[in-house]
């Protein structure tokens, strides 16, 4: 279990440029999750820099008709460009404070008929910002629709 958000974490948050949302096999043990915050660089007059906060929760649900899934593992990841930009996160960044706790929700093939025909796939990325009072606030802050390729948020987890 993570401890609960520190000062550094929420002002890394609040000014990044760019959030990596990951999970899976690019973060150090399988079962950690992680937001990179990534502020400066792009030929700005500061160079870029790397601020990792640490995520607790983290559940994958799976809606595709896969068959054999039970104990398939996920990778999961999504990138925030120029997220100040982007309202919704902006909401959740200057939502957070110290001591919250940090959680993904990943849904993989959330598809309706109308998707499955046209041969493609929907997976979203809600980030869940519990408070000390237990409260949960829940922000969707990805979505991809396109091709069942590699370039999806969330794929299973191939073994070596």
């Amino acid at each position: 279990m993570t401890l609960p958000l520190t000062t550094e974490d929420v002002r890394a948050l609040r000014r990044a440029t760019d959030l990596c949302f990951d999970h899976g096999s690019s973060v150090e043990t399988s079962s950690q999750s992680r937001i990179r915050a990534i502020s400066g660089g792009r030929g700005g007059p500061r160079p870029e820099q790397t601020y990792v906060v640490p995520v607790e929760g983290n559940r994958v649900r799976d809606y595709t008709p896969t068959p054999n899934r039970d104990g398939l593992a996920y990778d999961c990841f999504n990138m925030a460009m120029n997220c100040q930009h982007m309202p919704e996160i902006r909401t959740m960044v200057h939502l957070i404070q110290k001591g919250d706790r940090l959680g993904f929700s990943w849904t993989r093939g959330n598809s309706s008929p109308v998707t499955i025909e046209a041969g493609i796939v929907v997976d979203h990325l809600d980030v869940e910002v519990v408070k000390p009072s237990g409260k949960v606030l829940t922000f969707r802050v990805g979505t991809y629709i396109g091709r069942d390729n590699s370039a999806r948020m969330v794929r299973p987890r191939r073994v070596i």
